[in-house]
């Protein structure tokens, strides 16, 4: 593999004399051929295709014929085209040799491969053709002149974007998240929503606060993007940018998200500020208005939320502005016991005994569900809603944040 990789044409033959396996595979499913195809050596290619069949194995994944076409190198497709390689396969994604081709670029790739009888309208798994894939690459990249070029050859500036939570993005809010703030204007010119859309519940303006890319979020809001939007779990642009310690983000939204009631009935941008221990995003909320004090759902404070996050500073920064260290959540907890349940979940044995030493109760229980396990949504049985420990609540705040990326 490393020889064909560099292209030592005369190694390859010296390795096959010597009875090296052309068929091994890389964790990847990658072989010999694989390599010398991705790199465009022509003369490797030849010295392995006589021992590389198309082989069902082969074809399971993305083949070299896939690779050459990412790559541009029409040479090495007229080799393996020759030898039986299959110029359509597909991949597990679902993508043909046009669709890589189409996704690195290669113009004349594509040519080659239409005038071999490659369908231009052929969809992958996520149901983009190779001009649609092209667009998408060049949104991605930030490549206007891609994206001009893309669409004005037909590509579907509505189609969407799959992403690992299982749910899709519009192409304005891939260029959102990525901070390509110069293709806004165009992708809306072309038919998008500023609010995005696709399966996802989050904004472009959203996933620009999370990522920090200021200067996209204020031209989103130059655009009438909405700050007040919210997600499935009530979470504002605002909520993103304060839980990322994002400042230039936080001041750009601070203007036109007030702290009115609907952003209270659940944590506020303070609450999640404080779990993640960026006092100066704390200094810009209650500059602007936002309460110190508020209660989310469960009765937490932005308190539980730091000493749940172990952010000593925090919580004696909010001290200092007036938190009480023994306001009680529904769950009973104060924020220390909280720090010390938090500190028992995650079997942190020296932050249970700094909280013990300062004063935590052991004797504070956690409520469970009807099975007897720690959850902090309610179990779906017929004995009411809980009240959850604010640990839990806690975790739920950083199970959503994974579950968002």
């Amino acid at each position: 593999m490393m020889a064909a990789q560099y292209g030592h044409a005369q190694t390859v033959k010296a390795l096959l004399d010597l009875r090296g396996n052309p068929l091994a595979m890389d964790s990847r499913g990658r072989t010999a051929l694989h390599f010398a195809a991705l790199k465009g050596h022509q003369q490797c290619v030849a010295a392995l295709l006589p021992v590389t069949p198309p082989t069902p194995a082969h074809l399971e994944a993305y083949t070299p014929v896939h690779l050459a076409s990412y790559r541009g190198h029409v040479e090495v497709l007229e080799q393996l085209a020759g030898a039986g390689w299959p110029l359509t396969a597909r991949d597990s994604d679902g993508n043909t040799p046009m669709h890589s081709a189409a996704a690195g670029g290669r113009v004349t790739c594509v040519q080659w491969l239409v005038q071999r009888g490659g369908d231009t309208s052929m969809q992958n798994n996520a149901g983009h053709t190779p001009l649609d894939k092209e667009l998408v690459t060049a949104v991605m990249e930030g490549d206007e002149a891609g994206v001009r070029s893309a669409l004005d050859r037909g590509a579907r500036p509505e189609v969407t974007v799959p992403t690992n939570a299982g749910v899709s993005w519009s192409l304005l809010t891939v260029a959102a998240s990525k901070g390509h703030e110069h293709l806004l204007s165009l992708l809306l010119q072309a038919g998008l929503s500023i609010e995005g859309g696709g399966t996802t519940d989050r904004t472009p303006l959203m996933m620009a606060a999370q990522n920090g890319h200021a200067h996209t979020v204020k031209a989103l809001l130059d655009l009438r993007g909405n700050p007040l939007a919210m997600d499935s779990e009530g979470w504002t642009a605002l909520h993103f940018a304060a839980w990322e310690g994002h400042q230039q983000c936080v001041a750009a939204l601070l203007p036109v998200t007030p702290p009115t009631p609907a952003h209270l009935e659940a944590h506020t941008p303070v609450h999640v500020a404080s779990y993640g221990g960026h006092v100066e995003v704390l200094e810009q909320l209650a500059g602007a208005g936002w309460p110190l004090t508020a209660r989310d759902s469960d009765g937490d404070t932005p308190m539980h939320f730091a000493a749940a996050g172990g952010r000593v500073t925090c919580v004696q920064w909010l001290v200092q502005r007036g938190g009480d260290t023994s306001m009680q959540n529904n769950a009973g907890h104060t924020p220390l016991d909280q720090e010390l349940v938090t500190a028992v979940e995650e079997g942190d044995e020296a932050g249970v005994r700094s909280a013990l030493d300062r004063g935590a109760r052991p004797e504070v229980t956690v409520p469970t569900n009807c099975w007897g396990v720690m959850e902090s949504a309610d179990c779906g049985c017929q004995q009411g809603p809980r009240a959850p420990a604010v640990s839990l609540t806690a975790g739920r705040v950083k199970h959503r944040r994974w579950r968002h990326h």
